[in-house]
């Protein structure tokens, strides 16, 4: 599985906004950077919390039987659970409940999840078979556009709001204007606002599923 906050750097922002290292360090915005990926995903993502698998259909049975270890969860693409910027099996969380009749004998075991198989569709696998018997719960988040890539609209989100946080860790005094593409702006204030609004409308884009499929358009 992908780490997909590799796939924004401090040079995706300071291509769209101008700032040097003599604003921000590369560092602070790597920071920057790695907060505005928390703030999307807690933006876009929808978190799914022991939410009880059953079969979806005929080939997706999630059946318990002591030798199977491949399950698929109902909403999917798997997206970044525990908000590291990645995507892998720490992001989804599975148990088991033995239903012995009453609440006091319940025994809850946790699987290891082996292998996210599939994150489009939401296929994992454990490394160990969930016996007969037992209720099979599943924790994780899902998102409307896949991060394994990521899709296009997710970097584009990132650096636009990585590019508005950015002029909050400047001192104004530093800058005397700040660029949007080829248009020079001036007030610090006004480059956080521009940039925040163009963060919400890709977050729209995201969340309605407006998808712009050509992957080279412009960040800006």
């Amino acid at each position: 599985m992908s780490t997909y906050i590799e796939n924004v750097s401090p040079t995706d922002v300071r291509n769209i906004t101008g700032l040097t290292t003599d604003d921000i360090s590369d560092v602070n915005l790597t920071a920057v950077i790695s907060g505005s990926i928390a703030q999307l995903n807690g933006d876009i993502f929808i978190r799914h919390e022991d939410v009880e698998l059953f079969t979806i259909d005929a080939w997706r049975e999630n059946v318990q039987d002591g030798s199977n270890t491949t399950y698929y969860l109902p909403f999917y693409p798997i997206a970044d659970f525990n908000n590291d910027g990645k995507l892998d099996t720490s992001d989804v969380e599975i148990y088991a409940i033995e239903d012995n009749g009453t609440d006091s004998a319940q025994k809850k075991t946790d699987f290891t999840i082996s292998s996210i198989l599939d994150d489009k569709y939401g296929k994992i696998q454990l490394s160990t078979a969930p016996t007969g018997g037992t209720r099979l719960f599943a924790s994780w988040s899902s998102s409307p556009l896949e991060i394994e890539t990521p899709d296009p609209l997710i970097k584009r989100a990132v650096v636009q709001l990585a590019s508005a946080m950015a002029y909050t860790k400047i001192n104004a005094g530093k800058i005397a204007s700040f660029r949007i593409g080829k248009i020079s702006v001036m007030k610090q204030s006004q480059a956080f606002k521009t940039y925040l609004d163009m963060y919400y409308r890709t977050v729209q884009q995201i969340q309605s599923k407006d998808l712009i499929q050509d992957s080279k358009f412009e960040l800006i």
